[in-house]
């Protein structure tokens, strides 16, 4: 066996991709408000949680770090089944029909 017949074929999945005209000035903006959520989400309660909490502060980040870090590696799994670039909009929509879709995408605003 040759080492080029070790290497698995890279080339992309058929019928993957955009589709033209898929996706609107009202689904950009969706989807790039909820891609920015997360961390303005931190950047504007690290304030007020340092405050409120005072040197339990780094625990308690750490505490909500945990299952954003779960929310990654089940993100992880998903896309190495089902590779797209729309994420909880395209999976939820797909399994649960388009208004669950949108419902999982503006939950991370």
């Amino acid at each position: 066996m040759s080492a080029a017949a070790a290497i698995p074929d890279q080339t992309p999945a058929q019928g993957k991709g955009l589709k033209a005209n898929a996706l609107g000035l009202t689904s950009s903006i969706v989807i790039a408000t909820a891609s920015v959520a997360p961390a303005y989400s931190l950047a504007a309660s690290l304030g007020l949680v340092s405050s409120t909490v005072g040197p339990q502060a780094p625990i308690i980040m750490l505490l909500a770090f945990v299952p954003m870090l779960f929310v990654a590696y089940g993100y992880q799994g998903l896309n190495e089944i089902d590779p797209d670039c729309g994420t909880t909009f395209v999976w939820g929509a797909r399994v649960f029909g388009p208004k669950t879709g949108w419902m999982g995408a503006l939950s991370y605003t």
